[in-house]
């Protein structure tokens, strides 16, 4: 267990090879769509605020998780673990809570990007879900 370089670092970002590529792919969509529904996020929300900042969280967890062993370590979480279904569960009931919580006037732009990250989350969890982690096929 060397410390981390500049490689590894470019490594973890990228895409990797094969279905990691649908996954990561997935995971940078689910994470701008909740960096701008927190960008966007009105004044006096600190609860869905929190819910949108921990979805980020949650897609670096995934994502690290997915690449690490392209640097040769291992991952926080393996595909199959439960906790990975744990991560991915959250990335897509955080956004639709926070989309329900948020109180303003003008909350059009936050609501529609929450919404629409929860729905990019659970079409990864169901795709992540069938293909990495088996469900229907014992």
């Amino acid at each position: 267990m060397g410390g981390i370089n500049i490689n590894d670092i470019g490594t973890l970002l990228g895409f990797g090879s094969g279905t990691d590529i649908i996954w990561n792919f997935a995971l940078y969509v689910i994470f701008f769509l909740s960096l701008f529904s927190l960008f966007r996020m009105p004044d006096k929300n600190m609860v869905p605020t929190l819910l949108i900042g921990a979805v980020l969280a949650l897609a670096v967890i995934a994502k690290i998780s997915i690449n690490s062993r392209y640097i040769g370590e291992n991952p926080v979480l393996t595909n199959r673990e439960f906790g990975m279904f744990v991560v991915n569960a959250g990335m897509v009931v955080f956004p639709f809570i926070a989309a329900g919580m948020v109180r303003a006037k003008k909350k059009g732009p936050v609501i529609g990007a929450s919404v629409l990250t929860g729905i990019f989350a659970l079409v990864y969890l169901l795709m992540f879900g069938i293909i990495e982690q088996r469900w229907f096929i014992g």
